[in-house]
């Protein structure tokens, strides 16, 4: 009988794959290991394959690695699942301990990349990385054990207005084996500060995929203690702009998600909060995504969440000749939600004057009710905005056509305000919404709106309400940029 030792590795992985418990319960073969060395080193691919953690893990996890005689392990690893886990705090107040959840929350992550530090130098890892393997980083939940206590629906409210904060992100080590970033804790979670998803991604090297999000949540108050002050949503953007400014890695396909209201107002009588100052034109936010693009060498981004942009996001050049050749040299795909609203506190869409106007629209100026706008389910709503305002909303569409006309690798660019339900507050109107979104596809790239042939053309689709049709100048723009096969084709 041959001995244990002489076994080909590829009989024992045949005869757990034939068992197949590994795929059930991925400790089931654990107790094998002690057999022999060789058993061992085939066995521990299943449960150090996926780790489940919490913070109160990270040293137990770091010691799994140590020594030489279990050095091998670091090379099983393809994902950690990390959930940050808060002290317990006095009654109802959630945001009691706000400095040390912050400081839990830091050191947590200090410590699982300060772990994952010593793989940087592994061979097995770096011929892994070779191979197009690495590992996965997501970032579960941050909550305390009292925010089961908290009613469902109110989780969200209740959390409003503070954010966890990663200090010292400077002091983070440059990590070499992660490939996959998801800081996106769930919507009940706690909710990250903006920038710390940007912070720690520009640690990470040889990133190809990040999902990260910009939580916050605006309340429409002048002096209120609910929600996020409008001081905070700028001091926000400007932090997270000035992240993607310092930002010096690569990465391949990033995804940045929102669920802010600072980008969905529910009363459009009201003014949007301004992120420009009176004395700049620039939206320092836009820009930094744009130039964040060029620089981090971006093939693939998806902005959703309908945040407010500028179209200094797509062409911030005063002339042609300002821009970078090549323009986004490695992007594909392009996506990007925009809000009803600009930066400088305007609006890109206007009731409908046919309908109304727009003091009709608006309704009395007495906003009582402002104090509990997102707090109470049936909260008053004033949406009428519907028709694109031209002077608003046509630098956009230049901008799409110049980005069409100077990206080389470009295939797809989707520049979407949505399709919204309007329910006008003192205006009766039934079925009013607001649709318009601006869609380029390169040949061969097949969409919902194409007809009989259009796939084999480069073409601009536009999803617009109200029979809006662009103007003749920004139609020649685009033909210009689309060639002498393109096309325009109208979803109305």
């Amino acid at each position: 009988m041959a001995a244990l030792e002489t076994i080909p590795e590829e009989i024992f992985l045949a005869i757990f794959d034939h068992l197949g418990c590994h795929r059930y319960n991925e400790k089931a073969f654990l107790p094998f290991a002690a057999i022999s060395k060789r058993w061992q080193r085939a066995i521990e691919r299943f449960p150090f394959k996926s780790f489940k953690l919490n913070n109160t893990q990270l040293s137990t996890f770091a010691s799994l690695f140590q020594g030489a005689a279990r050095a091998h392990r670091k090379a099983l690893v393809r994902k950690i699942d990390l959930t940050i886990e808060l002290p317990p705090y006095d009654g109802d107040d959630c945001h009691q301990h706000e400095e040390l959840n912050n400081q839990i929350f830091s050191t947590a992550i200090h410590d699982l990349f300060q772990v994952l530090e010593t793989f940087n130098e592994d061979e097995a890892v770096k011929a892994n990385f070779t191979r197009g393997v690495g590992i996965e980083i997501r970032l579960s939940s941050i909550e305390s054990p009292k925010d089961e206590d908290i009613p469902y629906a109110d989780k969200e409210y209740k959390f409003q207005g503070t954010f966890i904060k990663l200090l010292n992100p400077e002091r983070l080590p440059t990590l070499e084996c992660v490939t996959s970033f998801y800081p996106i804790a769930w919507m009940w979670s706690r909710r990250i500060d903006p920038v710390a998803g940007i912070q720690m991604a520009s640690k990470l090297k040889n990133l190809n995929r990040c999902i990260t999000y910009y939580r916050d949540s605006w309340e429409c108050t002048e002096g209120g203690t609910k929600g996020v002050k409008e001081k905070t949503l700028i001091d926000n953007r400007h932090d997270f702009s000035l992240a993607l400014s310092n930002y010096t890695q690569s990465v391949k396909d990033l995804s940045l998600r929102s669920d802010s209201w600072s980008g969905c107002m529910p009363d459009e009588a009201m003014p949007p909060p301004k992120f420009i100052s009176f004395t700049s034109s620039t939206d320092t936010f836009s820009l930094a995504i744009h130039e964040f693009i060029q620089r981090a060498n971006v093939s693939d981004i998806s902005i959703c969440g309908l945040l407010p942009y500028s179209s200094d996001i797509l062409w911030p050049y005063k002339d042609v000749k300002d821009a970078p050749k090549p323009l986004w040299p490695n992007l594909t795909s392009l996506c990007i939600s925009v809000s009803a609203h600009t930066p400088d506190g305007d609006w890109y869409f206007k009731g409908d004057p046919a309908l109304a106007s727009d003091s009709e629209f608006m309704g009395p100026n007495d906003r009582k009710y402002i104090n509990d706008y997102f707090r109470v389910s049936d909260q008053p709503v004033n949406m009428f905005r519907s028709i694109p305002v031209p002077e608003r909303i046509d630098p956009f569409l230049k901008a799409m056509a110049l980005v069409i006309r100077h990206a080389p690798s470009l295939e797809s660019l989707h520049l979407c305000f949505g399709e919204v339900k309007l329910r006008p507050g003192y205006v009766k109107a039934e079925g009013l919404t607001r649709r318009f979104s601006i869609y380029y596809k390169t040949p061969g790239d097949q969409f919902w709106f194409d007809k009989r042939g259009h796939r084999r053309r480069p073409r601009i689709i536009c999803d617009v309400g109200n029979n809006w049709r662009a103007s003749k100048e920004i139609e020649q723009m685009w033909m210009e940029a689309l060639g002498p096969n393109g096309l325009i084709n109208y979803h109305h």
